[in-house]
């Protein structure tokens, strides 16, 4: 099954985005598989303990955690960011 998923990795990811992609699978502090396509940069394969640079990937954590800070009733979507950061007009 891994092995499918790598193929699918390579094929409908890697192959019409490019760069690289890691699959790792975990349950219960067990690691089951993982399964790396791509390249980590120009003439490097990809896997599992590749450093990436992480250029816009603030944005959805950032996105997850004000989420989360909703959801827990800590601010309204709909709050001014000045209310929670000073000098942000």
């Amino acid at each position: 099954m891994l092995q499918q998923t790598a193929e699918i990795l390579q094929r409908e990811i890697i192959d019409v985005f490019g760069g690289g992609g890691v699959v790792h699978l975990r349950r219960g502090g067990e690691v089951l598989g993982e399964v790396s396509a791509g390249q980590a940069r120009p003439g490097v394969g990809m896997s599992g303990d590749a450093i990436l640079p992480w250029m816009s990937g603030s944005k959805p954590l950032t996105a997850a955690a004000v989420i989360q800070c909703a959801e827990r009733g800590r601010l309204r979507l709909d709050d001014a960011v000045a209310q929670y950061i000073d000098g942000f007009e």
